[in-house]
């Protein structure tokens, strides 16, 4: 087996096991839940337009991960395919960052993993 299809097989098990993790754990969907309901939006459908913005870009592949395992490469990983759309990039990876804050207020995280991806990119700021 060559080294890159060993990282190939290694990535796609990492990704499985992701999906299997335990349903008890505080995961990102979660916190985006908890956070999502406590907000309050100036008609239904900027509401909507948050929700629809992680729910395309980010929970495909995070919703299961419990925030504690959040790593600011994962949330580029998501971010990266719709780079060249600036604006819908800055405002999902603000979401995200409103999410975590969420968190790291009700003491779920030491820090917001995901703070230093405003400065990786122009399309991020």
């Amino acid at each position: 087996m060559t080294l890159r299809g060993a990282r190939t097989l290694a990535y796609d098990f990492m990704k499985r096991a992701e999906k299997q993790r335990d349903p008890g754990l505080f995961t990102f969907r979660k916190a985006f839940d908890e956070w999502y309901a406590g907000q309050v939006y100036q008609n239904e459908k900027v509401k909507q337009n948050v929700k629809n913005r992680l729910v395309r870009s980010i929970m495909p592949e995070l919703e299961n991960i419990p925030v504690t395992e959040l790593k600011s490469p994962m949330v580029y990983d998501c971010l990266k395919p719709i780079e060249n759309k600036s604006e819908t990039v800055r405002k999902t990876l603000s979401y995200v960052n409103q999410v975590l804050n969420y968190c790291l207020a009700r003491g779920m995280l030491p820090s917001n993993p995901c703070l230093p991806l405003g400065r990786t990119s122009p399309a991020f700021r």
